[in-house]
């Protein structure tokens, strides 16, 4: 993605650990988009979690755009849906 001129950074978040971390990122570096990725976005069992980082989402950064990544396609498809394609 790096290439394709986009900046990005993963954030680990689970259950377990909450959200405080991505909440921290969140408000410390402006973000256009949060990606959920397919651990989260494809686990039915995930779904209460899916639910939370979305509201933290949008409580932290309401301009951001939401995505999921599901492993049908590949990610760069996913983020250029919403943002179209950048140059590096």
């Amino acid at each position: 993605m790096s290439r394709a001129g986009y900046n990005y950074e993963i954030i680990q978040a689970s259950p377990e650990t909450g959200l405080d971390g991505f909440k921290h990122r969140l408000r410390m570096q402006r973000s256009d988009g949060v990606l959920i990725g397919g651990g989260v976005a494809g686990d039915p069992a995930m779904s209460y979690f899916m639910e939370q980082i979305i509201d933290a989402a949008h409580e932290v950064a309401p301009e951001a755009k939401i995505m999921f990544y599901n492993h049908s396609v590949d990610v760069r498809v996913i983020v250029e849906r919403w943002f179209g394609p950048r140059t590096a």
